[in-house]
């Protein structure tokens, strides 16, 4: 077995120890990260940063039109319609980043049942 499938391993095992909606917090947490560290870097960091977003974004909207997806309908509705704004936003030729760090750690602490934090943010 190559040192690649070990770690592939030892990573899924990790993973499974997770609840999902903690991952699945981790994951906006990191791309909040991302778009916050970028911004200093400059430009290339900032389109890289969006573009990693977008993967995001595009997935949950996808998901949400997902006929299988166990979430209510309500819920997938709220997110799908989040998505597009967020998505929309991205495509700006001067996105708010500090919107889209916000965003991204709301819903993280949702995920995680904390409150978003709900104010406006500081620029960006």
């Amino acid at each position: 077995m190559s040192g690649y499938q070990h770690i592939s391993r030892a990573y899924q095992s990790a993973v499974q120890l997770r609840p999902q909606r903690e991952q699945d917090a981790e994951v906006f947490e990191i791309m909040a990260t991302r778009l916050r560290e970028a911004q200093p870097e400059g430009a290339l960091a900032i389109i890289k940063a969006i573009a990693q977003n977008r993967t995001l974004w595009q997935t949950v909207y996808t998901l949400t039109l997902d006929d299988n997806n166990p979430q209510p309908v309500h819920v997938r509705k709220s997110m799908a319609s989040l998505a597009k704004s967020v998505l929309a936003e991205m495509n700006k030729a001067t996105p708010d980043i500090g919107s889209l760090i916000e965003i991204n750690g709301n819903i993280a602490s949702g995920l995680r049942g904390a409150q978003p934090s709900g104010g406006p943010t500081s620029g960006g």
